[in-house]
């Protein structure tokens, strides 16, 4: 590890020790120091540059129990080194509120899942055609059972090919599904 004596001496003489804890479980326990960005004025610990802490990991001080959740680490750049790491951090209230934002964020990337595209053939089939029978639940099961496995056999849906050219508007609503379903 290189590690600049200036950075050394000021953790021995003004640093705490911060458990280290990712995913519920405790890493190590590091030195760092509390400290502000002079531009941002944002709040971050600094650690040795070594370190690989990540976004979402915690750092709790053993002096006050008060807990930093790591929003960002970056590095302070020195005569074209890392001098020190930078955990910046945010509020238990805060990083709530940022889970909560990058789960919609990952739910809208991901899309829709099978049983929203089910409910939505479903739904519309109730539209189009209100005293549907039991072969549409029955072209739904098969088409559950086809997108949850990860290969498919050609003319699965040959068996369906009637109710389906008698329904147009189901063969696209379905298609689309399976566009859908395939381009994730």
């Amino acid at each position: 590890m290189n590690v600049s004596p200036v950075l050394e001496r000021i953790f021995e003489l003004s640093g705490e020790n911060f458990v280290w804890i990712r995913d519920g479980v405790e890493l190590e326990t590091i030195v760092g120091l509390r400290n502000k960005d002079r531009i941002t004025e944002k709040q971050y610990i600094a650690v040795y540059p070594h370190l690989d802490i990540q976004r979402g990991d915690l750092l709790k001080s053993l002096e006050t129990g008060i807990e930093y959740w790591v929003n960002l680490f970056d590095y302070e750049i020195c005569d074209g080194t890392k001098f020190q790491g930078q955990a910046f951090h945010v509020s238990a209230e805060e990083r709530e509120v940022i889970c909560q934002q990058m789960e919609e964020e990952a739910a809208q990337a991901n899309g829709p899942n099978l049983e929203d595209n089910l409910n939505y053939l479903r739904a519309l089939t109730r539209i189009k055609n209100p005293e549907a029978g039991q072969e549409f639940e029955i072209l739904f099961a098969v088409l559950a059972k086809i997108l949850g496995q990860p290969a498919v056999d050609w003319g699965i849906l040959r068996d369906f090919a009637p109710l389906l050219e008698a329904n147009p508007w189901l063969e696209q609503a379905v298609s689309e599904v399976i566009m859908q379903w395939m381009k994730k």
